[in-house]
Order: structure tokens, then sequence, then C-alpha cells
């Protein structure tokens, strides 16, 4: 019942159609500014997630009740869950990882299905992250005090947008299992893999893939969202053999 309440919502948030650049109509999901709607699908969220944790609880024998307050930066694109007294995951449990997946799951799929697009979700106990409650096992280690030999790293997420042949459709590499896209979740991971290099090794990050919100001209679609071999043309054009190579036999 309460994810036909959410579906309703998204409908509510409705889809916009606008044309790219060889004229398809494209329908693309918009956040409808409606502070009434927004407040609604932020209050249908943080029911569908104390709904979740409460039937973790009972599994685990634990009959109490605790609250979930979300809060969504749509500029950032992040979403916060706060998780009341009486649940603070530790390590004999994994730190409830997976409990804590799924449920950031459903959630950014409910959310961006109503028009709020979501890349970052944390999780804070009371107001603060489980690094804080457990520093010793959790918290980024020091950057170390060893010269790395090397200057800079290249972090590759995968996948993308890629130009079907014949057809020239342009389309995902990977399916939407679960409501999830990997091609567009994967440089996200990326993100915080070239922030804890850069932080412990003091390493010049390169991107293999775009992280620009800007068009790419061919696709009219968000570079961030292309291929890497379509980030490496723009980069090199001259270097074919980089990004336009077939397949090698085995």
């Amino acid at each position: 019942m309460q994810r036909m309440k959410l579906a309703a919502v998204a409908v509510a948030c409705a889809m916009t159609c606008v044309s790219d650049a060889s004229g398809r109509g494209v329908e693309v999901p918009v956040v409808v500014e409606d502070p009434g709607i927004y407040t609604e699908v932020v209050a249908m969220l943080e029911q569908e997630a104390a709904g979740q944790l409460t039937r973790h609880l009972q599994k685990a024998g634990k009959l109490r009740q605790v609250s979930v307050s979300i809060r969504l930066d749509v500029s950032k694109r992040s979403m916060t869950i706060n998780f009341g007294p009486g649940y603070l995951p530790g390590p004999e449990g994994s730190y409830d990882e997976l409990f804590l997946q799924p449920m950031a799951s459903s959630l950014r799929f409910f959310a961006e299905k109503s028009g709020l697009e979501v890349n970052d979700i944390h999780f804070l106990f009371e107001g603060r992250a489980l690094e804080d409650y457990y520093p010793e096992d959790l918290s980024v280690p020091m950057r170390s005090g060893r010269k790395s030999a090397h200057s800079s790293a290249l972090v590759s997420s995968s996948h993308g947008y890629i130009s079907l042949h014949p057809s020239r459709e342009w389309k995902f590499q990977r399916p939407a299992s679960l409501g999830l896209q990997e091609d567009t979740l994967s440089p996200v991971y990326g993100d915080e893999l070239q922030a804890l290099i850069e932080q412990r090794s003091g390493l010049v990050v390169h991107r293999a893939r775009s992280r620009s919100n800007e068009l790419h001209p061919e696709s009219n679609l968000p570079w961030e969202h292309m291929s890497s071999r379509y980030h490496l043309k723009a980069l090199f054009p001259e270097r074919a053999d980089m990004w336009n190579e077939f397949p090698i036999p085995r």
C-alpha cells in the first residue's frame, strides 16, 4: 500500500517532453516546484524507510519503533537519512550493510521516479555518521608520509551510453536491475575513490569518464552519462587507437 502511494506521488510529479538534437521527443523527469508535493514525497520516503527498519528489527527479535527523517538536497543530488534513538548498527553485524544498502537503493528508486535525481545517500544515527561512533574501525587513515613513486592515477568507472550499430541509437550498456542503473551509479563510487586517493596519497587523479553536466554534442545527453570512449575521443581526437579499437580476439 505504501509503495502504491509513492507511485501515485511520482505520477503527480509528472514528466515533460523536450526535443533533442535529432528532433525526437524525449521524456525527461522534472522536479515540480510545488512545495506541497515535495513535502509529500519526503514524508512518503520517511514512512517507507521507517517501515523497512521496523520490519528489519522485528526479524532480529527487537520490537521497537525508531524515527526516521530524510533531507533531500536537490542541488547536490543527495539524500541524508537520519535514524533516531534506538538504532545503531555495529561491527558485529557488519554495520548492517546488507540492510542499509538495499534500503538506499529502494529510496533512490522512489525518489527518482518522483523526478528527484539522487546520486549520493548518507546515513546518520542521531545526527552523527558511523565513523564518529567507531573511529578506530571506520575513520579514513591519515595521509601516508611516504611519497608515492607515481604522480597521478586514473579512475575508470564502467559503462555509460554508447551508440549502437547500425541503428545509431544511444543506449546504456547495462540493464537497470532492481531499478538501479549501474552506468550512472558507478561514477559516484568513482568520486569517492578519487577523494580517498587524493586524501591518502596526494596524487593527481584523472577520470576516464567525464563528470560534466553539459551535453555531449553528438547524443545531446549529459557528458557524465557517456561512455569513456567519447571522453577520450574529445581529449585525444588523434588517438583513435585509444577509443576506437576493435576487441582483440582470443
